[in-house]
């Protein structure tokens, strides 16, 4: 017979850590165009300049996808719990007859 063990706690846990990402990247982006300017009249502002604007569009949806990942990890986490009640008021019941 299969078995499936899932720490639901653990999940959370690394859920939590996840909800860091999107002020760290909001965080990182405002660090990077605070330094952006240091290359202006440089040979370097343009490739710069073009690399700032590449991570203003990107680190957006690398913040988006790590918030929805940690909401779907904490919804699976409260489904294994309510699944696993589930079996247990089943396995109680059917004990009972």
């Amino acid at each position: 017979m299969s078995e499936i063990s899932v720490i639901t706690g653990a999940i959370e846990e690394i859920a939590g850590r996840m909800d860091g990402i999107s002020p760290g990247t909001g965080a990182l982006h405002g660090q990077i165009q605070g330094h952006a300017s240091a290359a202006a009249d440089t040979p370097a502002h343009e490739a710069l300049s073009g690399l700032m604007d590449h991570w203003a569009a990107v680190l957006p949806h690398f913040a988006l996808s790590g918030d929805r990942l940690s909401a779907a990890m904490r919804g699976a986490a409260r489904v294994y719990d309510q699944s696993d009640a589930a079996v247990g008021r089943a396995a109680a019941e059917h004990g009972q007859r």
